[in-house]
């Protein structure tokens, strides 16, 4: 009875013995599979190719060049030529007297505008302008009483400052449209060298308020300089034309 009960026990050991043997040597030869898994080139470059595509996603980027869109922490410098109705009014309301010659500087336009938001920006802007007549044979009485011709140039000068808040919609890599206010300060000069010491001079200085409205768009032909055109409706200026730097 022991003997046989020692035979049954060995039986039974070397039957575990064998089954774990048998699962050693499976598992040692699914790891060699998987070892010569990883060493095929197409496995090396899609696991590339992943942890490429990734890297990129975690840094923000795409599979593909851009990434020149307006977005929050953008700066554009702006500088334009405009068109307003201030020299044709003045010309109309001053064709007496013989004026020979109107000359004019027309409105010059520098913008800075900060992107605060990814749809909002705040910026400044900066408008000059200046207009002159001259009257030439220029009939007065001068301090001798006798009676001259003379030529005089009356002349007048508006610089405006105003706060630029505007929304930004639509915005492509390419393309950034906007919308918004204008509010500022206009400053306004008026000059004239008449030499008739009985003429009662109007060198003054005067300031006014200004509100324009105004519509806008940028076309980026590069990543950072592009066209630019805005229409406005008030003051100090109707229509403007010119070129955008982006940083």
């Amino acid at each position: 009875m022991k003997k046989q009960f020692t035979k049954i026990l060995a039986v039974a050991v070397l039957s575990f013995a064998f089954v774990m043997q048998g699962n050693a040597t499976e598992l040692f030869f699914k790891k060699k599979r998987n070892a010569n898994l990883f060493e095929r080139p197409e496995f090396k470059t899609n696991l590339f190719n992943t942890n490429q595509g990734s890297f990129m996603m975690a840094k923000g980027g795409h599979g593909h060049g851009g990434g020149g869109g307006i977005e929050q922490g953008t700066m554009m410098i702006g500088i334009g030529v405009g068109y307003n109705l201030l020299a044709a009014v003045f010309t109309a309301t001053n064709s007496t007297f013989g004026s020979e010659s109107v000359s004019s500087v027309p409105p010059l336009q520098l913008d800075f505008d900060y992107m605060v938001a990814d749809k909002f920006s705040l910026g400044l802007g900066f408008h000059y302008q200046s207009f002159s007549l001259t009257y030439t044979d220029w009939v007065y009485t001068n301090s001798q009483g006798n009676t001259v011709a003379g030529t005089w140039t009356e002349k007048i000068t508006k610089f405006n400052v105003g706060v630029r808040p505007l929304f930004h919609f639509g915005n492509g890599e390419t393309l950034d449209m906007y919308a918004g206010l204008r509010v500022g300060f206009t400053n306004w000069s008026f000059t004239n060298d008449n030499p008739d010491p009985y003429y009662v001079s109007d060198n003054v200085r005067a300031g006014s308020l200004s509100v324009l409205a105004l519509f806008g768009l940028t076309y980026y032909f590069t990543d950072n300089i592009g066209f630019r055109t805005e229409l406005g409706i008030g003051s100090p200026y109707l229509v403007q034309v010119g070129v955008a730097f982006k940083f």
